[in-house]
C-alpha cells in the first residue's frame, strides 16, 4: 500500500511523536503491521467486500467503492471483525478522521457529539457519520450509477418515442434496449451500443393505429450487444393519450334557427402544426345524440374540411354536436339551434357585459325596428330586474327574491300639449318613441334597493308597442356589476420554488376583479413596489431594501422582477456566503401597485428553497424574449458546485425531442438550441447532472415558442374601389398554394366569444395541453370587456418541483436508474385521497380549489380558475335576446387557394343591412403548416343610400298585390330621392285616389312608369307603398328603382301568379328497356284539350295559360307518385 500525503489534510503529521491510531481494533491492528509508515494520518483504502453489507438493491455481488467515512464506520460499529474481508486493489487518497473533532463555524461547538452507550453492537449511539453534519451522507455504502435513462410518461399514436440513455460507469460495454409493450404485445423496440460517459437515444415509432390499453417501457442493459448476461432490467407503466394532434372545428355561427344552412371547417393539426394527411370522418349528431349525417373518409384540402348541413324546417331544437373523428381521436363542438319566427317588428337591447361600481350610470341604447328596417313608432316602457349572479357569488347578502324598478322619462311636450302624470300605480312609459331611444339610469338609484351592486346582474327589458299594428314586442339585455378594486397577482401563483444561491425573475401582471386590462393612461401613471425578506433555516430573518420597478414595454401591465440574493443581501464579498445562502428557507416577496386616483393593491408571493441533500443545485434560464420557430433560443445553465458535464432534455406536449450533453466550462455555460415547429407553442428543457456522490440534481425551464407566425399572410378589405360601397375588394397575399379560410360575423354574435371563432388565445391554449399534467408556461390572460377576442401572453417559467425527483415528474418524465433520485419525504398517502402541500403538510384532494386554504402556503389554491369560463360563455351567449337580423348576418365565409403569383384578389357585395363586420381567417401551408391573423379585421358596412323592397313571391290572378319600399338616408343630411317603378305590359300600377281611398273590385289602374317623389331626414328612412295587379300568369319580374344626387340603387323581385281554380293532372308514361338499343321519342302524346274555349259558352276547359308540361325519369316504380325527386321531408 502507497500512502500519499494530502495537501490539504486537516490534521498534522505524528511522525516522531507516536503512533497515529483511529482504534484498537483487530483488523485495525493488522493493517497497522502492513503499513509499516504512516507519512501523514491519511489512510488509503480502495474497495473493500463485506459479504454481510446489504442495499437497498439488495446483496452486493460485486466491488463497490466504500469512501473513508463509511469505511471507518463499518470497522467501528461491526461486531464480527474476523469474517471481513480487505482487499486493497487501488489506490484512493481520503484524508482519516481527525484525532480532534471540527468546529462548527457558526455554533463554535464540536460537530461530533460523544457516543453513548457502549459495546460493538452500534445501536442508538450519535456518531459523526449519523448526522449531516457538511457532506457526509447516512448510507453505509455509496453506490455510485451505472446507468440513468430517461423517457417520457406519455405515449401517443404515431409518435416518434425517444429514450434518452447514459451508461456512467461500467467494466463492459453495455447495450441498451428498450420495447414498449401494449397488453403484453411489443409494439417497437431498439437497441444501441452506450459507452461510458456518451449519452445516447433510442428511437422507437408507435404504431399511428394504436389504442388505449396496459403500456409498458422495458429497459435492458445487456452484455456482448444482446447475446451476453443482463446488468440490469427495468420496467414501467406508460400512459397512453388518444390524441396525437389538434382539430379545431369552426362554424359561420355561434346560433341557429329552423331551415339555415350551417357551415362548417374541421382543421386538424399534428404536432408539427402542418395538416394532417389522413382521411377524416365527419358527424352530424342532434341533441338526442343521434346521427343526422355523416361524411366518411373526407380528404382535406391542405388540412382544411369545408362542408356545410342544411337544417330542416322542424328540427330538435337544442344543443347539435359536430363530431370530427380522425386517426381514432375525438373531437367536438357544440351550436345551439333555436325555434325563433320572426315578428312584426323586433326589439333590440345593447349595452355593455359589464360595469363598474364607480360607473355613475347604467347606459345603452333601444332600438325597434320593421322588418323592412324602418323604425317602429309608438311608445316604449323599461324596467330593470336586479338578481345576484348565479353559483353564489361574492354577495351574500343578496335579497332572495329580484328587485325589479321601471325607469323614468325625461320626456317633453309642446305647451299646448298636458303633460301625463304617473302615479305609483302607473307605469312610466316613453309616449313618443322612434325606432331609437339611449338611456342613461343612475346606478344610484339601483343601489338603494340592495346591500351592493357588486356581483350582481342587472337585466334590462324594453316592452315597445305599435299603434297601429297592435302589437307588443320585449327586447332585453342583461350586464353584471362588478367593483373596481385592482387584482394585482404574480403570474404562476404561490408558492413556487426557488434556489437561493441562483437568480430567478418574477412576473407581476394587474388586471381589473371581471379579468379586463387597465387603460392605457391609467398604467402610464401607475407604480409598482416591490419588498421582500427572506428566512433562515436556523431562525434568522433579513430584509431586502424595496425597489421600484418599471412596466414591460413589450406587454402593457407586465412587471419584471429579477432576485439575485447574493448580491441583494450583500453577499458579494462574505466569505460565509455559501453557508448563508445554503441556510434561506424561504421567501416572501410583497408587490404594491399604485395608481394617480388612488387605487391601490397589494399581492404576496411566498417562495420555498429547492430540497437537495448537499444542497447542490443547477438552474437553467433563457435570455430569448421571443422566442420562434426556425430560430435558436439561448439558454444557460450554472450551478453551486463543481461538475464536469450536465445532460439536458427538451420536450414538447409531453414526448422527449432532443437530449444531449454539454461541457461546464465555466460557473455558467451558454448554449443555443435549434426551435422546431414540434416544440411550439411551449416547451420544456430539463437540465440534471449526477455528481460524485452520485446524487442527482435537476431543474426545467418551460418557455413559450411561437410557431404560428411562420405562415404569414395578409389580407386586405379595400372599399374605394367601387365608391358607392355596394362592392369591397378583398385582397390575401401569402405563399403560393397556401389555403386561407375566411369568416365574417356581426359584432353582436362574435362578443358571444361562444368558441365558433378561431381566436389566437382559443388556439394557442389548445395546442399547448396534450392531456399531460406538467408544468405549464406562465400565462396571463386579459378577458374583453366588449366580447372582443381574449388577449393573452407567455412567459418561461422555472419548476415546480421540490426536489429533483419531483422536477422529473412534473416534466412527464419517467427515470431509470441504479441510484435513488433524490427526493424530500412524502408523508401523505395518496390512496386515502390526501395531497401535498409545498412545504410538506398534507390536504385533502377534494379540497383542492374550494376557495379556503387548507395549506399554510397556499398549495391547495393555487393555479386555480379566477371564474368559471362556461358560465361566462353561457351568459354571453344568452344576455340578450337574438333576432332575425343576427340569424342571417353572415359574411364572408370563403375557401380559397392563393394562385401562383402569391396573391388572391376578389369582390364580394356588401349586406345592404348596417353591420359591423368581425372578419378573421386563418390558413394552411404545407411547408410552414398553421398560421393565423392574431387580432381580426373590423369592417363597418354601412351603405348611405339604399333602398328595401317587400311584396310577397306568389299570388293569385286577379290579386292586388302591395310592395313596401323603404328607402334608406344614412348619410349626415337630409336628402331628396325618387323612387321610380318600372313599366311592363305584365303588370298594372293601381292608383290610391285622395284621401287614401280605392275601389277594390275596380281600382283605377294604368300601365307605364310610376314616379314618387320623397324627402328623407338625415339618419332616417321614409316607406313608400306601391300596389300593382298583375295580367298574365307565370313569372312577372318587378323592378323598383331610387335615386338621388349621390347614387342609385336599383331592385328587381319575381312574383310568379298562379292561376285560380284546382290543378288537374294528364299524364302518359312510357317503360324505357335501354338493354338492348336506344330509345328516341319525338312526341309524349297527353290527353289535353288544344284550346280552352267552349264553343258558345261562358265556361272553359281550363284558364289561359295555365297549361305545363314537364317530363320525369326515374329509375323504380315508385318515383312517378311523388312530385319531387330525390323525395324529401317536405314531399312527404
Amino acid at each position: 500500500v502507497t500512502l500519499t500525503p494530502a495537501p490539504d489534510s486537516p490534521v498534522q503529521t505524528n511522525r516522531g511523536r507516536g503512533e497515529c491510531r483511529l482504534c484498537d481494533c483487530y483488523l485495525c491492528s493488522l493493517l497497522w503491521k502492513q503499513v509499516k509508515l504512516l507519512v501523514e494520518c491519511n489512510v488509503v483504502v480502495s474497495v473493500l467486500y463485506h459479504p454481510s453489507l446489504t442495499t437497498t438493491k439488495g446483496t452486493i455481488s460485486t466491488f463497490g467503492k466504500i469512501q473513508r467515512m463509511e469505511f471507518w464506520k463499518l470497522l467501528y460499529s461491526s461486531s464480527r471483525w474476523p469474517s471481513v474481508l480487505v482487499l486493497v486493489v487501488g489506490l484512493c487518497a481520503v484524508p482519516c478522521l481527525p484525532q480532534n473533532p471540527p468546529m462548527d463555524p457558526d455554533t463554535q461547538q464540536d460537530r461530533w457529539p460523544a457516543r453513548q452507550g457502549g459495546g460493538g453492537g452500534g445501536g442508538g449511539g450519535n456518531l459523526p457519520w449519523d448526522n449531516n453534519y457538511g457532506n457526509w451522507d447516512n448510507n453505509i455504502i455509496i453506490q455510485e450509477a451505472t446507468y440513468f435513462i430517461v423517457a417520457s410518461r406519455m405515449v401517443r399514436p404515431g409518435q416518434i418515442y425517444k429514450v434518452a440513455c447514459s451508461v456512467l460507469k461500467s467494466r463492459h460495454q453495455l447495450t441498451v434496449r428498450a420495447a414498449i409493450q401494449r397488453n403484453g404485445v411489443e409494439l417497437g423496440a431498439d437497441s444501441q451500443l452506450v459507452k461510458d460517459g456518451i449519452p445516447e437515444t433510442l428511437i422507437l415509432r408507435v404504431p399511428p393505429t394504436s389504442v388505449s390499453g396496459d403500456y409498458k417501457l422495458r429497459v435492458e442493459g445487456l452484455y456482448d450487444s444482446l447475446f451476453g448476461g443482463s446488468a440490469f432490467v427495468n420496467e414501467t407503466k406508460l400512459t397512453f393519450s388518444q390524441r396525437s394532434m389538434t382539430i379545431f372545428i369552426q362554424t359561420d355561427k355561434p346560433v341557429y334557427m329552423q331551415g339555415q344552412i350551417v357551415r362548417f371547417r374541421a382543421i386538424p393539426i399534428n404536432t408539427e402544426l402542418k395538416a394532417f394527411q389522413g382521411p377524416v370522418d365527419v358527424y352530424m349528431l342532434d341533441p338526442n345524440r343521434h346521427i343526422m349525417r355523416r361524411w366518411l373518409s373526407r380528404q382535406s384540402n391542405v388540412g382544411s374540411v369545408s362542408l356545410d348541413y342544411h337544417l330542416s324546417d322542424q328540427p330538435v331544437f337544442g344543443n347539435w354536436t359536430i363530431q370530427i373523428v380522425a386517426q381514432n381521436q375525438h373531437e367536438e363542438y357544440s351550436f345551439l339551434v333555436e325555434e325563433y319566427y320572426q315578428t312584426r317588428f323586433e326589439v333590440n337591447v345593447t349595452m355593455p357585459a359589464f360595469f363598474f361600481l364607480t360607473e355613475r350610470y347604467l347606459t345603452g341604447t333601444v332600438m325597434a325596428n320593421y322588418t323592412s328596417g324602418a323604425p317602429v313608432q309608438g311608445n316604449l316602457t323599461l324596467k330593470a330586474t336586479i338578481r345576484p349572479i348565479k353559483n353564489g357569488y361574492r354577495n351574500v347578502d343578496a335579497p332572495r327574491e329580484d328587485v325589479v324598478r321601471y325607469f323614468n322619462f325625461d320626456e317633453s311636450f309642446p305647451f299646448w300639449f298636458p303633460a301625463p302624470t304617473y302615479s305609483s300605480r302607473t307605469v312610466p312609459h316613453l309616449k313618443y318613441f322612434y325606432g331609437v331611444y339611449n338611456f342613461r339610469y343612475p346606478l344610484s338609484e339601483l343601489e338603494q334597493y340592495v346591500p351592493s351592486l357588486d356581483g350582481m346582474e342587472i337585466l334590462v327589458t324594453a316592452t315597445v308597442g305599435d299603434r297601429f299594428l297592435d302589437e307588443v314586442i320585449q327586447g332585453y339585455s342583461s350586464a353584471r356589476v362588478f367593483n373596481n378594486t385592482i387584482k394585482l397577482q404574480f403570474m404562476g401563483g404561490t408558492p413556487q420554488v426557488f434556489k437561493p444561491a441562483m437568480p430567478f425573475n418574477c412576473y407581476i401582471s394587474v388586471s381589473y376583479q371581471d379579468g379586463s386590462s387597465l387603460e392605457d393612461k391609467k398604467l402610464e401613471m401607475s407604480r409598482v413596489e416591490v419588498t421582500a425578506d427572506v428566512s433562515m433555516r436556523t431562525g434568522g430573518r433579513r430584509n431586502i431594501e424595496p425597489q421600484l420597478l418599471k412596466m414591460s414595454s413589450e406587454h402593457d401591465g407586465i412587471w419584471e422582477l429579477k432576485v439575485d440574493l447574493r448580491s441583494q443581501l450583500g453577499l458579494e464579498e462574505n466569505k460565509r456566503a455559501i453557508e448563508m445562502l445554503k441556510d434561506i428557507d424561504s421567501m416572501r416577496i410583497t408587490a404594491y401597485f399604485k395608481d394617480p386616483t388612488g387605487d391601490r393593491s397589494q399581492m404576496e408571493l411566498l417562495l420555498l428553497s429547492h430540497y437537495s441533500p448537499n444542497s447542490h443545485h443547477i438552474k437553467v434560464h433563457t435570455s430569448t424574449r421571443n422566442a420562434k420557430v426556425g430560430e435558436y433560443v439561448i439558454l444557460h445553465v450554472q450551478s453551486n458546485f463543481f461538475m464536469e458535464t450536465f445532460n439536458y432534455i427538451v420536450m414538447s406536449k409531453g414526448i422527449i425531442l432532443l437530449a444531449g450533453q454539454e461541457t461546464m466550462q465555466n460557473t455558467i455555460r451558454t448554449f443555443a438550441i435549434t426551435l422546431s415547429a414540434e416544440m411550439a407553442p411551449a416547451a420544456t428543457v430539463l437540465v440534471y447532472n449526477i455528481d460524485r456522490r452520485s446524487e442527482v440534481v435537476a431543474d426545467s425551464l418551460t418557455f413559450p415558442v411561437n410557431g404560428v407566425s411562420r405562415n404569414n399572410f395578409t389580407v386586405f378589405i379595400n372599399n374605394r374601389k367601387a365608391r358607392t360601397g355596394e362592392r369591397v375588394e378583398v385582397a390575401i397575399y401569402g405563399e403560393a398554394g397556401v389555403y386561407v379560410g375566411l369568416s365574417g360575423i356581426d359584432r353582436s354574435f362574435y362578443s358571444m366569444q361562444a368558441g365558433n371563432e378561431l381566436t389566437y388565445a382559443r388556439v394557442l391554449n389548445k395546442m399547448a395541453r396534450f392531456d399531460e399534467e406538467t408544468n405549464g408556461t406562465f400565462t396571463q390572460t386579459w378577458f374583453s370587456r366588449e366580447g372582443m377576442a381574449d388577449d393573452i401572453v407567455y412567459f418561461p417559467s422555472s419548476t415546480y418541483g421540490i426536489d429533483a425527483n419531483r422536477t422529473f415528474e412534473y416534466s412527464g418524465l419517467v427515470v431509470f436508474s441504479d441510484i435513488e433520485v433524490s427526493h424530500r419525504v412524502n408523508l401523505c398517502n395518496a390512496t386515502q385521497g390526501f395531497a401535498e402541500c409545498l412545504n410538506g403538510r398534507c390536504y385533502k384532494a377534494t379540497q383542492k380549489c374550494d376557495g379556503k386554504l387548507d395549506c399554510e402556503d397556499g398549495t391547495d389554491e393555487s393555479s386555480c380558475p379566477g371564474f368559471n369560463h362556461t358560465e361566462l360563455q353561457i351568459f354571453r351567449k344568452f344576455r340578450f335576446n337574438h333576432i332575425q337580423r343576427q340569424y342571417e348576418n353572415v359574411w364572408l365565409w370563403k375557401d380559397i387557394n392563393i394562385g401562383p403569383h402569391g396573391r388572391y384578389i376578389f369582390e364580394v357585395p356588401v349586406p345592404e343591412r348596417p353591420a359591423h363586420w368581425i372578419v378573421s381567417a386563418f390558413s394552411m401551408s404545407p411547408q410552414l403548416g398553421f398560421g393565423m391573423l392574431k387580432k381580426p379585421l373590423n369592417y363597418v358596412g354601412v351603405l348611405p343610400f339604399f333602398i328595401n323592397v317587400e311584396m310577397p313571391t306568389v299570388s293569385h290572378q286577379g290579386e292586388q298585390v302591395g310592395v313596401r319600399v323603404t328607402v334608406f338616408n344614412y348619410m349626415t343630411n337630409d336628402i331628396e330621392a325618387v323612387v321610380v317603378l318600372g313599366g311592363s305590359d305584365s303588370y298594372k300600377f293601381v292608383h290610391v285616389e285622395m284621401n287614401g281611398i280605392v275601389r277594390s273590385y275596380n281600382p283605377r289602374t294604368s300601365f307605364g312608369e310610376h314616379q314618387f317623389f320623397i324627402f328623407i331626414k338625415a339618419q332616417d328612412a321614409a316607406v313608400v307603398y306601391l300596389p300593382i295587379v298583375p295580367i298574365r300568369l307565370g313569372d312577372i319580374p318587378v323592378t323598383i328603382m331610387a335615386s338621388t344626387l349621390i347614387g342609385k340603387d336599383t331592385v328587381t323581385r319575381n312574383l310568379h301568379v298562379l292561376a285560380d281554380g284546382l290543378p288537374q293532372y294528364r299524364h302518359q308514361s312510357i317503360l324505357l328497356d335501354l338493354s338492348s338499343r336506344a330509345y328516341v321519342f319525338q312526341y309524349m302524346h297527353v290527353n289535353i284539350t288544344e284550346t280552352p274555349i267552349i264553343p258558345y259558352d261562358e265556361n272553359r276547359y281550363y284558364i289561359f295559360g295555365s297549361n305545363k308540361a314537364f317530363i320525369s325519369i326515374v329509375g323504380d316504380v315508385v318515383g312517378p307518385i311523388f312530385p319531387t325527386m330525390p323525395v324529401n321531408a317536405t314531399t312527404l
